[in-house]
């Protein structure tokens, strides 16, 4: 149901049901289903609620996912403003919970964004936890609810501009996972290309700037260079073409000159970018 995405009000009121099963794997097919259809699956949140209420979470692997993952607070995060009662309970949990659960609880609130600001202050104090992934989703998370809270700006900062390369993986992991639209991020994900960092730390920068969207545009000089300068990069050239089209129309300069470059590999990169975004030059 959830792959074919069947929104009727008769089977959501099935799959409703469904996830109050006593059994363990009609509840999580339910609750994947729903998860699948999205924000056409509103009408669920308070079974979704109950769950999370319940600590007992329907647990699973689900595709694109490597490990199981809580698929309730998957859906939850797909059901927008409709959520919103969701987001006191996440919010009381966030300090007893394991690093795992924290961050997952975040996840889900980071994709709600504005729609949890009420959640900020229990986010926040989580600003000075001992656990670096912890206080690092922490801050990209209060960066998607607010882009300009100072606090988290500082902690995320210190990480992406550490002399450590563990923490600036980490913090270019956690940015690509949560997407903060955050435009002071854009000098330090760019400096990350510049300097020579490892290649998943580079797909993790452009990853985010896509995301950031038009105000990456300072980033444009630098994914032009990905794809011009000598042998294509053929492990980053898909990822700072889909990057250069999502900064939208300060990238379009750039993005002409590479659609009439030289190498046909580059040409086909570009337009491929420009097919996934749904954007043209």
């Amino acid at each position: 149901v959830g792959e074919l995405r069947l929104a009727h009000p008769k089977i959501l009121v099935g799959l409703r049901n469904a996830m109050c099963s006593k059994e363990a794997n009609v509840r999580e097919f339910a609750t994947t289903a729903v998860w699948r259809n999205g924000s056409m699956a509103t009408s669920a949140v308070p079974e979704l609620i109950q769950i999370l209420q319940s600590g007992k979470p329907v647990r699973g692997p689900v595709f694109p996912y490597t490990y199981p993952r809580d698929i309730g607070l998957l859906a939850l995060a797909e059901m927008g403003p409709n959520a919103q009662p969701a987001v006191p309970i996440l919010s009381g949990k966030l300090m007893r919970a394991s690093e795992e659960d924290c961050i997952e609880f975040l996840t889900c609130l980071a994709s709600l964004g504005p729609v949890a600001k009420g959640s900020i202050s229990a986010i926040g104090r989580l600003l000075t936890q001992k656990v670096p992934s912890v206080r690092v989703a922490a801050a990209t998370t209060l960066l998607c609810i607010d882009p300009e809270n100072s606090n988290a700006s500082e902690v995320l900062l210190s990480f992406l501009q550490s002399n450590e390369p563990e923490e600036v993986s980490l913090a270019l992991e956690t940015c690509r996972d949560f997407g903060p639209k955050a435009r002071f991020l854009v000098p330090s994900l760019v400096a990350v290309l510049e300097n020579g960092a490892e290649t998943h730390d580079k797909l993790n920068a452009i990853v985010t700037l896509g995301r950031i969207g038009g105000h990456s545009a300072a980033a444009t000089p630098v994914l032009e260079k990905i794809l011009s300068a000598g042998p294509v990069d053929l492990t980053l050239a898909p990822s700072a073409t889909i990057g250069l089209a999502s900064i939208g129309k300060p990238a379009i300069p750039a993005i002409r000159r590479l659609l009439q470059h030289t190498d046909s590999v580059v040409r086909a990169f570009v337009a491929d970018g420009l097919g996934k975004t749904g954007h043209s030059a």
